[in-house]
């Protein structure tokens, strides 16, 4: 089951993180183009959209991926995975910071899977939002979302110290506690959910979990 939502937003690692030598670790630096099949023709359109603007700041895109049933929920501690791309005109801001859910005053931090740190190849969207990108696997606890709350990014701060032209790039405000997305309570199915079984969040059955980002995030894979 697949969700796309895209949002604009202002352009390190996440407090939490999964280390698997199957997975491409967090901060992953690519030798090359990075695509991510399931974001990129969003990001295309989303660029052709925002042109006549002129350049943007910052662009986040996500898609979110959950469990087919309720043995592969279980396997996956009742999570899903949100794949993030994000570029900005600065290279001190990506990888993200953090990215977390809140629902009043409760904030969820959401655990770092991978992020790879590559050069936009599309010229088209690298003129809109810069060519600075980090594609970014998170797992987000299902119970969570289906209470309803914000989707919410930190983006990273750069050294107080920067060169005066990379400086007037980076200065653009915002970049901290942005809102991505707000989850409605009732988005997720009611019998989907009771399908589920018990939604209380644990940590993933790693092998699920590869197994889980080989179908759906194969991009995210170690190379062998």
């Amino acid at each position: 089951a697949l969700l796309m939502l895209s949002a604009t937003v202002p352009l390190r690692t996440v407090s939490g993180q999964i280390f698997d030598d199957r997975l491409q670790p967090p901060g992953t630096i690519a030798e090359g183009p990075m695509r991510l099949r399931s974001t990129e023709r969003a990001l295309q359109r989303s660029a052709e959209r925002d042109a006549e603007h002129g350049k943007v700041s910052r662009i986040a895109l996500f898609e979110m991926a959950f469990p087919d049933d309720s043995a592969q929920f279980a396997a996956l501690g009742g999570n899903a995975l949100m794949a993030v791309t994000a570029l900005s005109w600065c290279q001190y801001e990506l990888p993200l910071k953090d990215a977390y859910l809140t629902s009043g005053d409760e904030r969820v931090p959401l655990e770092s899977v991978s992020s790879i740190y590559s050069a936009e190849a599309d010229s088209a969207v690298a003129s809109v939002y810069g060519g600075h990108r980090s594609d970014e696997l998170f797992l987000v606890p299902v119970e969570a979302v289906s209470r309803g709350g914000q989707l919410m990014v930190d983006f990273a701060k750069p050294p107080d110290q920067l060169p005066q032209a990379a400086a007037r790039v980076c200065s653009t405000p915002g970049r901290d506690a942005f809102q991505v997305h707000e989850f409605k309570a009732g988005d997720l199915p009611a019998d989907y959910l009771t399908s589920m079984g018990s939604l209380t969040a644990h940590a993933p059955d790693i092998d699920a979990l590869v197994a889980f980002v080989r179908r759906q995030y194969p991009e995210f894979l170690a190379p062998r």
